[in-house]
């Protein structure tokens, strides 16, 4: 019987082993996913010169081109939240994912204005659904130890996917003189990778969640959940919270979980009312507006206004936005950790101290006239803004009920394309075009004001949560005041 036992334990312990594995191996697998998905973010930055050539545009409609990506996005995201709580993630992600290749193949097929609208559009439109889950999947299914780091490791996808896109379409503009290469490469590497994503095991996004100590301990009780229970419990285990009735207990009954119905209205009410998700998720999308409206007109405000030649401003500004923002992120992201995740009190804070050093940097572009100075400043810039990326992604991800954390994810999204990155592209152009045209240096003024407001929304954010407790390990680990 002792033996029989012994053995059990040790087929249980060979078994976690395995599944730990393979969520690593699936962790990395979701990295690539990510990294290939914003590949055309930097191939479009790369051949604006010959759309712009090509279809005969100026920059108000090269900055449309570039914002219709992320309406796409939006509307995608405001879709998300009810088709998560609905379908099983893995089939939705695989399916978008596979969407946005056939219009990205359309994209490259584009002669005219009106198809190339069209086909960013539904780009964006499908490829928001992965944005959205993976965090989440991270949140809920990664590996303990290993959450903060991984969030690290997803928060460079969109940078170096970027650069990444960036750097091959160069290479097919530059070596070839075709524009169409980046977005068919794009096209390949998705597919290829989509389909492994699919084959995984189901159990690998299971949507049942781990629950607290107090949960299961009011489910073997068959208690109904009321804030005074859960008081009694919470002091009987020595937490203290200025405000229960602020908490989203889980569903206790399983019958009343099963048949339980989202509601997102309410959900957004929640966020809204959250002031440290509020003013975090203000401050990401201000830093997302400056970098993708960076990311997009750089070349051009290089070429035009620093007076440097094309292969120069493309080997450089690869280098720039492929080491600052990945050193950026594996610095911000070693350094919280090492204060002990995003669920510390200490995190906001570290993120608002690098967004004030990041503020520094960006405000004195406009004025700089060295190309080295500005390539310089510009590095430091999105080095230090891509430092505060995985703290504040843990944040709001850590803000958010577990019951809900997809929608709620959706819902985050929806205001990072709404506000951070749709109006990025789309007002630098407009901007330049009534202040002068190409050589307006006001799109850059406009863009680096927002360091600004940013700097604004995450110190509101660190002083709503100074008197507030925070539970390192716990689903409910920031409360709202």
């Amino acid at each position: 019987m002792e033996h029989q036992i012994i053995e059990e334990d040790i087929t249980k312990s060979t078994k976690r082993g395995f599944a730990k594995i393979t969520r690593k191996l699936l962790f990395w697998l979701i990295f690539i996913i990510n990294l290939f998905n914003h590949l055309d973010h930097g191939a479009i930055a790369a051949c604006t010169t010959y759309l712009m050539t090509e279809l005969n545009l100026d920059h108000a409609d090269l900055g449309i081109v570039g914002s219709l990506v992320y309406l796409g996005l939006t509307c995608g995201a405001s879709l998300a939240g009810m088709l998560f709580s609905a379908y099983t993630p893995k089939w939705i992600v695989s399916i978008s994912i596979i969407a946005s290749c056939i219009f990205l193949y359309s994209l490259t097929d584009s002669t005219s204005m009106l198809g190339l609208c069209f086909s960013r559009f539904c780009c964006g439109f499908f490829q928001v659904f992965s944005m959205i889950y993976f965090p989440v999947w991270v949140d809920q299914f990664g590996v303990f130890e290993d959450r903060t780091l991984w969030l690290s490791f997803l928060q460079l996808g969109p940078a170096l996917g970027t650069m990444l896109g960036y750097a091959i379409e160069a290479i097919g503009v530059r070596q070839f003189e075709n524009w169409r290469f980046g977005f068919l490469f794009q096209c390949i590497a998705l597919i290829s990778s989509t389909i492994i994503f699919f084959l995984t095991p189901d159990k690998f996004f299971s949507r049942n969640y781990k629950r607290t100590n107090l949960t299961r301990k009011l489910i073997q009780e068959k208690a109904t959940p009321s804030i005074e229970l859960y008081n009694k419990y919470n002091v009987k285990n020595g937490n203290k919270y200025e405000r229960l009735s602020d908490f989203s207990i889980y569903e206790l009954n399983e019958e009343e979980e099963k048949n339980s119905t989202f509601n997102y209205f309410k959900t957004m009410k929640d966020l809204y009312n959250n002031k440290i998700y509020f003013y975090t998720l203000s401050g990401i999308c201000c830093l997302l507006f400056i970098i993708t409206g960076i990311e997009f007109w750089i070349t051009d405000y290089m070429t035009t206004l620093l007076h440097q030649n094309a292969d120069k401003v493309y080997i450089t500004f690869a280098i720039v936005c492929i080491t600052a923002p990945t050193l950026g992120v594996l610095i911000g992201g070693y350094i919280i950790g090492n204060l002990g995740g995003y669920t510390d009190k200490r995190a906001l804070q570290t993120c608002y101290h690098f967004s004030v050093i990041a503020g520094c940097c960006g405000l004195p572009l406009p004025i700089v006239n060295s190309f080295w100075l500005f390539t310089t400043l510009m590095w430091f810039t999105l080095f230090f803004g891509g430092s505060i990326m995985p703290g504040l992604t843990g944040i709001l991800l850590s803000s958010i009920d577990e019951d809900s954390k997809e929608a709620s994810n959706s819902i985050t999204h929806f205001c990072y394309n709404l506000i951070g990155y749709l109006p990025a592209p789309v007002l630098y152009g407009i901007v330049c075009n009534i202040t002068g045209g190409k050589e307006s240096r006001w799109g850059l003024v406009m863009l680096m004001s927002f360091t600004l407001v940013g700097m604004y929304c995450l110190k509101t954010a660190k002083d709503s949560q100074e008197n507030v407790d925070i539970i390192q390990g716990s689903d409910l680990s920031i409360i709202n005041r």
